[in-house]
């Protein structure tokens, strides 16, 4: 039950990503398009391109999240838990989307990924996350700093470090592409606190139950009544060769 109360928080506090975001990878593909998400979690890429979409698939390996992607299913999007080494695709997609978990795949997935395209298919990696130096993430430093933790982290700087384009270009993409996107989301007091927890660890299960009540009242008492998040959100993409 708690697994599923997670999923469902995700889905509500992960809003999706900017249309500045799926304009350009769509202007990639063209319309309809047929898609392969890896690592789906609760289906967000699917739901934010339903309407463009002839068919797809959603993959992930966390089955409690797969039964919240379940509600987007129609006749022709399905979701399946497994990973994306043990996938085997029964047809080829004009776009492969990778959301939020690049740094995580194997290098096997990558291989797959590859099969998976048509002859000139997409393949999209990208990563959202709270812009570093907001005043919001301000005031949440503060308090991670009074409660001995760090800071939150530079993802930009992280993902560089991680190098997608060297990855893609390793792997026969080609006609490599990098993008930066940003956008503002308006929270509630009550999600505001939560999406900023989840980002911090409650949203895999990493915080103690302690630690959690700890940081949800000293960030209440610290942020205004509704938190605005600015986020930057970095794509990748690349062409089947």
């Amino acid at each position: 039950m708690a697994e599923h109360s997670r999923s469902n928080d995700y889905l509500k506090l992960r809003r999706g990503y900017p249309p500045e975001l799926y304009e350009k990878i769509l202007s990639l593909t063209g319309i309809p398009v047929s898609l392969l998400d890896v690592a789906t979690g609760p289906g967000t890429v699917i739901r934010d391109l339903k309407a463009e979409l002839s068919h797809a698939i959603g993959i992930d390996p966390d089955p409690e999240r797969i039964k919240v992607a379940k509600f987007l299913t129609t006749p022709h999007i399905r979701f399946e838990c497994t990973s994306a080494e043990k996938f085997i695709p029964d047809k080829e997609f004009d776009l492969v989307t990778v959301a939020q978990a690049f740094q995580y795949l194997p290098t096997s997935a990558y291989r797959m990924i590859h099969s998976a395209l048509k002859p000139g298919g997409v393949i999209a990696v990208f990563w959202k996350y709270p812009d570093p130096y907001s005043r919001t993430t301000e005031l949440v430093n503060k308090v991670l700093i009074h409660n001995g933790l760090r800071e939150r982290e530079d993802m930009g700087f992280r993902l560089a470090q991680l190098n997608p384009s060297g990855i893609l270009t390793e792997w026969r993409f080609s006609d490599t592409d990098y993008s930066v996107f940003k956008s503002e989301e308006l929270f509630t007091h009550e999600d505001g606190v939560k999406s900023i927890l989840w980002g911090l660890g409650t949203g895999n299960g990493s915080m103690t139950k302690d630690l959690e009540e700890k940081l949800t009242r000293e960030l209440g008492e610290v942020l205004p009544g509704s938190i605005t998040e600015t986020y930057e959100c970095h794509l990748w993409v690349g062409k089947k060769s």
